[in-house]
This record gives C-alpha cells, sequence and structure tokens, in this order.
C-alpha cells in the first residue's frame, strides 16, 4: 500500500481531533499513517504558528537594542462563531467549560465592556485567570507578569521553552462550542462571576412588581424613589434575554429566587404575573367600584386619578387577571368612564 501524504487540512484535521480526546494511535489508523508521523505532523503545527512569532521577537530585539518581554497574540477562531450565538440571543457574558493540564476551569467571555476578555474560574478552588481578548479575537497574554499569573494557574513551567502557548491557544479554540447554550447550570456561572445582584443568588424568576401600579396604589410615595433598579435590568438581561426584552422599557422588577415558583414557567414562557392574583383581583375592584361612583356621579378626585393610573397600567401591560376579568369590550368601557370622571375633575 502506498503510503499516504499528509496534507495541510490534514494537519489541521488532525489537530482539532487530537484536541477533541483522539489518541495519536486513533487518528494515524483514522489517516493510515503510522503514530510517529501524528506525532511529527503535531509537532510541525505547533512550530508553524511560533515560526512567524519568534521572526517578529527577534526583529523587534534588533531594532530595539535590549530585552523584549513575553508576548503572545492567537487567534481563538471558534471564540467568533460562539459571539454571534451570544449576539443573537442579545447576551452580553457567555460561559463554558474548558480542561488542559488537570486543571479543570468555567470560562467566562464578557463582552459587556469595551476591552472583551476571557475569564478562567478553577472549579472548587475558586482561582481566577483573566486574559484580554483583542480585536480579531485575539488570545492575548502580554508581559513576563501576566506570563507567570498564566503558568501559575494552569500549573505549568515558567520557562517558555517548557511548553507551547500556540499549542495551549489550540486546545482552548477546540473547545469553545460552536453556539452559546444558556441554561441554569451557564445562569449560576454568570451569576458568580460578576456579581451581578449582591442581594441575591437567586437564578429563577418568581414573580414581579410593578412599580407604576405601585406608585397609584401609594400616592403618598415620593417620585424618584421605588423604581426598577439598573442591576436588576442587567441580571434579567443576561439571565433571561426575552424577559428582558419584554420588560426593558417597562418599570417592572423581575423578582429572582434561588428555587423555581410557581410562577416560573409561566414567566419563561412569556407570561409575566406582577403579583398574587388575590392583590390583582382587589386592584380589580376598586377600579370597577370607582367607575360604579362615576356612573352615579360620585366623583372622588384622588381616587379616580389612581383607578385611572392603574387601569392604564394593567391594560397595556396585559396583565393575565385584569384580562380574564375584563374582556376587550369591559376594558374600553372603563376607561371610557375614567376618561369622564377626569374630565369632571378637572373643570371643578
Amino acid at each position: 500500500m502506498a503510503r499516504r501524504i499528509l496534507k495541510n487540512d490534514d494537519l489541521r484535521d488532525i489537530s482539532a481531533m487530537y484536541h477533541k480526546g483522539y489518541t495519536q494511535q486513533e487518528i494515524a489508523e483514522k489517516y493510515g499513517v503510522s503514530q510517529s508521523t501524528v506525532s511529527n505532523a503535531m509537532h510541525h503545527m505547533r512550530n508553524m504558528e511560533l515560526v512567524s512569532e519568534i521572526r517578529r521577537l527577534r526583529e523587534d530585539l534588533r531594532q530595539g537594542g535590549g530585552y523584549m518581554s513575553f508576548e503572545y497574540k492567537g487567534k481563538l477562531g471558534s471564540l467568533a462563531g460562539f459571539y454571534a450565538s451570544m449576539k443573537q440571543q442579545n447576551i452580553q457574558i457567555g460561559t463554558f467549560d474548558h480542561k488542559y493540564n488537570h486543571v479543570d476551569s468555567c470560562v467566562i467571555f464578557d463582552t459587556s465592556e469595551d476591552e472583551w476578555r476571557l475569564v478562567f474560574f478553577k472549579r472548587a478552588v475558586g482561582d481566577t485567570l483573566i486574559v484580554p481578548i483583542e480585536v480579531g479575537y485575539k488570545f492575548s497574554i502580554v508581559g513576563d507578569e501576566k506570563y507567570r499569573e498564566f503558568a501559575d494557574y494552569f500549573g505549568i513551567g515558567h520557562g517558555r521553552g517548557e511548553f507551547h502557548i500556540a499549542e495551549f491557544k489550540e486546545n482552548l479554540n477546540g473547545q469553545i462550542p460552536e453556539t452559546y447554550q444558556l441554561n441554569d447550570y451557564a445562569r449560576e456561572q454568570v451569576i458568580r462571576y460578576n456579581g451581578i445582584d449582591p442581594d441575591s443568588e437567586g437564578i429563577y424568576p418568581i414573580g414581579t412588581i410593578n412599580w407604576q401600579l405601585q406608585h397609584a396604589l401609594h400616592p403618598e410615595w415620593p417620585d424618584d424613589k421605588y423604581h426598577r433598579s439598573a442591576k436588576n435590568l442587567k441580571k434579567t438581561r443576561q439571565l433571561y434575554p426575552a424577559i428582558y426584552a419584554a420588560t426593558r422599557n417597562m418599570d417592572v422588577t423581575i423578582r429572582y429566587g434561588v428555587d423555581p415558583g410557581k410562577n416560573t414557567d409561566n414567566m419563561v414562557n412569556g407570561n409575566y404575573a406582577w403579583q398574587d392574583d388575590n392583590d390583582i383581583n382587589g386592584i380589580c375592584d376598586f377600579i370597577w367600584r370607582v367607575c360604579v361612583d362615576i356612573n352615579n356621579e360620585v366623583y372622588n378626585p384622588d381616587e379616580i386619578r389612581r383607578a385611572d393610573t392603574i387601569n392604564r397600567a394593567l391594560r397595556e401591560n396585559g396583565n393575565p387577571v385584569y384580562r380574564r376579568r375584563f374582556n376587550k369590550m369591559d376594558q374600553m368601557n372603563l376607561g371610557s368612564t375614567l376618561a369622564t370622571g377626569l374630565s369632571k375633575i378637572q373643570k371643578r
């Protein structure tokens, strides 16, 4: 049998198979070559990327005439697809798992700031490593101190000749998923990473607070207090982008719990309950009573204003309890009656 000659495409595929866990012998059998041929091919792949970097460093040394600290920048091609998947879901912080040199890490890809970065977390131990990602999805380690941090984290020798960082980059690139899967595990890692909500580790939506409705129920509250917080909006964007998209322009706080609640499934599926049903039923009774008073020519200015604000909030946001109590015709009549009441009290 004629001996097969490996081409450049074969070399890239062999490298990808190795980083997915195939042994050199398994790869050799697939390509019909010897194990030593596979070993030499992988060594060649590692050196190919290093050659251009070494030439550049030598030129910098020649021109600068002095010591050149460590610098490595290598493209993570798989990160482009992973980011595209995050962007499609309107998410800025993604996560995936990584293993190297017996170090198991959760990796956070953070694009929420101008300077993107990968943040490695050791499982159970809690040690971290931050690596900048430059334009073009380039994995960047610049400076001897940053290299020592990298080496310490992964338990490798500090001497630059003891391992090939280009090989590490290929290992990392091979473990980046094609798409970002947003699930409960991923949400737990995101919460752990950036402390979006220091007051709660909850990742399950269990209810909401409609502040427009609350202010209508409590007219004594100052206008500049009791509203949705920026951290709640940010947390919702990273954990539940669909809920974020539906409520980002509303003054509505998403409440989270460490365990799923009775409203969790409904909220994840797009049904957002603002309060307990009994509370909303009581509010509906209040709106109805005020409208009956208006029809009987009894005008209480404070109650009419509150009822009108609450009615508009419930109708515009499609509260399910409100919709069960009042059909579309009822909702139109309530709005019309309250408008009449407002007109009457304004003329007084």
